[in-house]
């Protein structure tokens, strides 16, 4: 078989060029009539599709010739610390962002309109940041909206603010970007603590009179959701997304649960209070056993109980757990909450008979 001329010429073209491995970067010749065209970038995460997200090699990107690219990369990855140096805080927020790969949809755009108030110190490097900075941010950063109002954080964002920084600093640390997590050695200033505590509003349990009330209405799904809630202690969430397959009504169980380890397809035992409710409402044909969206819960929940809180249902089947004698980590088990003890967490089998019998200690109103 003869080789063309050209086809020797374009093969030789190409190896001349030592590949770069996978995650090392890349090396573009930028078209034009440039005295440095080749163009290096390092890669420095993943998006949550797991595509490359690359950012310029700094303190120099540009090169007269592939190979001065290519040994400056060698050199970044060598003691990437240096480009570390000058990684600006909007940088290191990208990468902590692509790194945060269990990160739920809903806590990442609530993070990035937090990331808004702090605009003003995109562009600073990450090393300089302070106390002082990031007091700013809660204190006087600004979202400017669509029709041109300045926005300053109200004390729930000032609160995510400070968890955000808090975050982005540990990433820091195990990077080796810092030495120092100066927004966890800060202390939250103290008229924003106040507000923060001013502006929220706690869990109230709910009376043997609102139990009832809820009792009386369980035509009503959300009065329904809201009663299951009390008698189980999942949270608002959890229970709105059980499916119908994680009903065991043989066994009288449901498995479900989110938010931590401890509360991950956690197995409950459906309390006799509710069990003809549960068998009511299964359908093995429906996904879920409630296919209802939280803000609809939230809004006909208040309808009911207007001084209650979806939320308050869980902290009613706490506080009577706790009056009627239910063993602690039979509750911390049911509710999904860590164990410390390592005896109990570790080296302790609990059977479902044994949280059945202790979820029985709650009475039947």
């Amino acid at each position: 078989m003869t080789v063309s001329k050209d086809s020797n010429k374009t093969k030789r073209s190409y190896s001349k060029y030592r590949r770069l491995p996978n995650g090392f970067g890349q090396i573009s010749k930028i078209k034009g009539n440039l005295r440095n065209p080749f163009r290096a970038m390092v890669t420095v995460g993943k998006t949550p599709t797991g595509k490359p997200i690359c950012k310029l090699l700094k303190p120099k990107a540009y090169f007269r010739t592939y190979n001065d690219a290519y040994q400056a990369l060698m050199k970044y990855h060598e003691d990437p610390i240096n480009l570390y140096e000058t990684i600006t805080c909007q940088e290191l927020y990208d990468k902590w962002s692509a790194y945060r790969t269990d990160m739920s949809e809903k806590n990442r755009k609530r993070y990035d309109g937090t990331w808004k108030y702090c605009s003003e110190i995109y562009d600073t490097p990450f090393v300089e940041i302070r106390p002082k900075h990031i007091r700013h941010c809660i204190l006087e950063g600004k979202v400017v909206t669509k029709n041109g109002k300045v926005k300053t954080p109200p004390p729930n964002v000032q609160s995510s603010i400070k968890v955000l920084w808090n975050l982005m600093f540990d990433y820091a640390l195990e990077q080796e970007i810092v030495n120092r997590n100066y927004a966890r050695d800060m202390a939250m200033p103290k008229q924003v603590s106040e507000n923060i505590k001013a502006s929220y509003k706690g869990h109230t349990s709910l009376s043997d009179d609102d139990l009832l009330l809820l009792k009386a209405n369980l035509e009503n799904i959300h009065s329904e959701i809201a009663y299951v809630q009390c008698y189980m202690g999942w949270r608002p969430n959890e229970i709105l997304n059980i499916k119908t397959c994680d009903v065991d009504l043989e066994n009288m169980t449901i498995t479900g649960g989110s938010k931590t380890v401890s509360g991950r397809n956690r197995i409950v035992p459906i309390h006799p209070a509710i069990q003809n409710i549960i068998k009511e409402r299964y359908n093995s044909e429906h996904e879920k056993l409630y296919d209802v969206k939280y803000e609809t819960y939230k809004y006909n929940f208040n309808l009911v109980l207007p001084e209650h809180r979806p939320h308050d249902c869980r902290k009613t089947f706490i506080t009577r757990a706790k009056e009627h004698g239910m063993n602690e980590y039979a509750i911390k088990r049911i509710v999904g909450h860590a164990i410390k003890d390592i005896t109990e967490s570790l080296y302790t089998d609990r059977s479902i008979d044994w949280l059945r019998t202790e979820i029985c200690k709650i009475p039947t109103l």
